[in-house]
């Protein structure tokens, strides 16, 4: 379950601050931004006692929630005028990697397993990821 003070903002501005970190621009500049608008403040104030977002936030956000960002942007190159699922990426970079491991040991296999192991590996944890995120939802949603 997503607890970071950056996972629970709206999405809008997450989406917004992930472009602009794509776009490179610089933390302490992204933590003065996001401090200062009324929906971040009014969420810190409700869930963490008003304390703000800093840049060790900003850094635990780069390196989960960004990343995985990152990974459905590149996915969405791959098939350029498709809607891809999660699922369908996942479901693909399995099949590649199996039929990499079932076509044996030529000089340049290793290293393409170990490239798709990866990938395969970044998609399912972020299938789980998102898995989570809907139960959550649903047990927001559900009355007591």
């Amino acid at each position: 379950m997503a607890t970071g003070k950056i996972s629970r903002l709206p999405r809008e501005i997450r989406e917004q601050l992930n472009q602009r970190l794509d776009g490179g621009e610089p933390g302490n500049r992204l933590v003065v931004w996001l401090n200062g608008l009324p929906a971040v403040q009014a969420l810190l104030a409700a869930e963490f006692g008003g304390a703000a977002i800093n840049e060790q936030n900003l850094t635990n956000w780069k390196q989960g929630g960004f990343r995985d960002w990152v990974m459905r942007q590149e996915a969405r190159t791959l098939m350029p005028g498709s809607a891809m699922t999660l699922e369908q990426l996942v479901r693909g970079v399995t099949a590649r990697y199996a039929a990499l491991v079932c076509a044996g040991q030529e000089s340049s296999e290793p290293v393409k397993r170990r490239k798709l192991r990866v990938v395969m590996q970044d998609a399912m944890r972020l299938q789980r990821k998102e898995q989570l995120a809907q139960a959550s939802e649903l047990n927001r949603v559900r009355p007591d």
